[in-house]
């Protein structure tokens, strides 16, 4: 029950997030972005990808682009920051998910702490943890100065709420 209870207040932060940034990027409006130097730097990066990649993938780019500048300026407003014990947290978290789906559900916290210690080591996993604990901070301060309308749903209510996006 408590494992079920924090995943879907994970989900629940989730789609709160997804909520807010929908109607921060509705407020924002459409960013001006230099589209053609974009795409070269975009090409760049992804030469084995090619032009059509590029194409196919450009607008989707160009939005992510939009909200992570949208992000860093409510980070920043907020003077949210994430130090190591968020990473290490996030970290640890990352590591009990991966041990639930294999079952293992009642793994000590010393190996869980052990674990995320060598997560974090790899430079590959401390973007996204980084990425993660940011969206973690910035959930729980924005639910401080938004005003929510909290309800009560059943569970299928809510996987209904959680597929609408």
């Amino acid at each position: 029950a408590d494992s079920l209870k924090a995943q879907l207040v994970g989900n629940s932060d989730y789609k709160f997030l997804l909520d807010v940034r929908e109607y921060v990027e509705k407020k924002v409006g459409d960013l001006q972005f230099p589209e053609a130097l974009l795409k070269r730097v975009m090409l760049q990066n992804n030469q084995d990808k090619g032009a059509d990649y590029v194409e196919k993938n450009f607008e989707g780019s160009i939005k992510e682009l939009g909200w992570h500048l949208i992000k860093e300026q409510i980070v920043a407003a907020n003077d949210i920051k994430v130090e190591d014990a968020d990473l290490k947290a996030v970290a640890k978290e990352a590591v009990r998910a991966q041990f639930a789906q294999y079952g293992m559900s009642n793994v000590p916290d010393d190996v869980l702490e052990n674990y995320a210690t060598e997560q974090l080591k790899k430079r590959e996993n401390v973007d996204s943890y980084v990425e993660r604990a940011v969206d973690m901070k910035l959930t729980g301060t924005l639910k401080k100065v938004v005003k929510l309308n909290e309800k009560t749903v059943t569970l299928e209510e809510f996987n209904k709420l959680m597929s609408e996006k």
